[in-house]
């Protein structure tokens, strides 16, 4: 052992150049283990409620096969729809966006100015903001900015090569991912009883039961985390286009799809969402930008103590501190898709460590209920 900590240590790249190789090999394993999770759901679904009828009861294959073909194809069509409704909107909104930005930069600076001048105390404070911020140096920023867009776009190239290189290598790992995913879901069953056999045959019988345990507890938790996050920011998204659209907001359908897809990040998403709308909604229309944040405000209050409890419901049992733990750690490590799934990790793991804190006690007579170990809680003894 301690030769091959040497070793690793003299020649880690070649350790490190390695492990790429095989994540690299290995990624359309993992993309078809990710769409086959996240079809899983509906498939499920589609077996037991409509297919399981009449003489398919005797063909479990076939009743396979057809909820199969039905969940992929309903899956198809609806990404195709949301694309086809979504992307015309937001380029169309981008593009108008960018082509009015020197008028737009203007208008905000007038109409902060005859804000400004309505009122004393806004006047007031307007001038200290003035020592500050320069709106003529940032309106020729702004243009210098628009009118060197060719020159950055130039500039820029090689890395917008590497992007759509990596671009894709992800989609063919992706579209291979599909074949994978749906040998997975033939044969999950199967696929489950062989990992269990292993592990029965590897492990002792107290290890491989708990090892199976938590096994079914991490999927109960990703599963109704991941599924329902998902379903509730589509909610959102939409909810948060007609809401829009109803308010004449300008640009919804830009804004719109950066709430709808911000909110899949928990606690942080709104934030994250709400920064660049609300800059958006400003420059466009400086006097929609409150009414702007005060609906945003409602349709997440609506989303946290309505829509997002009947949906998730209590699927982490982490608390409000634990979240924004998870989410702050996995964010750093994995960015964008460690805060998603940070918090059903997180949650895994605290499961896994309160069952040997809560272990521990009862070997040592003591209680297990945090309370009993609040202030007071020694006296009451």
């Amino acid at each position: 052992m301690i030769v091959a900590l040497v070793f690793v240590g003299l020649r880690y790249e070649i350790l490190f150049s390695a492990c790429a190789k095989l994540w690299r090999l290995c990624s359309p394993l993992l993309y078809g283990f990710c769409i086959a999770y996240l079809v899983n759901p509906a498939l499920s679904l589609f077996e037991r409620k409509i297919f399981d009828r009449g003489a398919l009861k005797k063909h479990p294959k076939l009743r396979r096969v057809l909820a199969m073909l039905a969940t992929y194809i309903i899956y198809s069509l609806a990404i195709i729809l949301l694309l086809t409704l979504i992307i015309p909107q937001v380029v169309s909104s981008y593009t108008d966006l960018i082509g009015k930005m020197d008028g737009y930069v203007a208008s905000a600076q007038s109409w902060v100015e005859n804000l400004a001048s309505s009122s004393d105390f806004i006047g007031e404070q307007y001038k200290k903001l003035m020592e500050y911020v320069d709106f003529e140096k940032l309106t020729d920023t702004v243009n210098e900015l628009i009118g060197d867009s060719y020159s950055l776009l130039q500039s820029a190239t090689p890395y917008v090569i590497d992007f759509f290189t990596a671009a894709a290598q992800q989609f063919k790992n992706a579209f291979f991912g599909i074949f994978f995913s749906v040998y997975f879901l033939m044969s999950k069953e199967k696929l489950c009883a062989q990992l269990k056999k292993t592990l029965y045959a590897l492990l002792p019988r107290t290890a491989a039961d708990k090892t199976v345990s938590l096994a079914r507890y991490s999927d109960n938790t990703f599963g109704k985390f991941i599924i329902g996050k998902l379903l509730d920011s589509l909610i959102i998204g939409v909810l948060s286009f007609i809401v829009f659209a109803v308010m004449k907001m300008p640009y919804y359908q830009l804004v719109a799809v950066i709430i709808g897809i911000t909110n899949v990040i928990p606690f942080f998403g709104p934030i994250i969402g709400a920064i660049p709308s609300v800059f958006i909604i400003f420059i466009a229309d400086p006097s929609k930008a409150l009414w702007f944040l005060i609906a945003v405000v409602v349709i997440q209050q609506l989303d946290g103590n309505v829509i997002g409890p009947k949906i998730l419901g209590d699927s982490t049992g982490l608390s409000a501190f634990w979240v924004i733990v998870a989410i702050t750690i996995m964010g750093g490590i994995m960015g964008v898709a460690g805060m998603f799934i940070g918090v059903p990790a997180f949650a895994v793991l605290y499961y896994l460590i309160r069952g040997v804190v809560e272990r521990a006690l009862e070997s040592k007579k003591l209680p297990t209920a945090t309370d009993d170990y609040m202030k007071g809680g020694e006296d009451k003894k």
